[in-house]
């Protein structure tokens, strides 16, 4: 899925391929994405990350950051860390629970939809 992510008063990043994962805890990003959002990385709150990079635990840092998508934005806590493998990863939490979505395995192709829960 292709994302947009925007800091503060940033200008939206490029688009960023970010992949959906309903094991991961909270969305995150490769830390390069922070120099365009006006980010410095080691202001964030630090945790450890582990489990979707090989090897030793890795320092990430979360920043308040909205999620575009298509013309819903979406502020959520995301993590930056260096060593992560690919653009991004969307989440249950901050993510997926914005959403309502729908995966039909029948068709050829398979069709997926989302729509946005509004609240009030």
């Amino acid at each position: 899925m292709n994302v947009k992510l925007i800091h503060r008063h940033s200008p939206p990043t490029k688009y960023i391929e970010a992949w959906l994962d309903t094991g991961a805890h909270c969305c995150m990003f490769h830390a390069s994405f922070c120099k365009a959002l006006g980010i410095r990385l080691e202001d964030g709150v630090r945790s450890e990350l582990s489990g979707v990079i090989s090897g030793d635990n890795r320092p990430m840092y979360f920043h308040r950051t909205n999620i575009l998508i298509g013309s819903t934005q979406i502020e959520t806590m995301v993590g930056f860390c260096e060593s992560l493998s690919v653009g991004g990863l969307l989440v249950r939490r901050g993510f997926f629970d914005h959403f309502v979505f729908t995966l039909d395995g029948t068709g050829n192709p398979p069709t997926f939809d989302m729509d946005k829960i509004n609240r009030i």
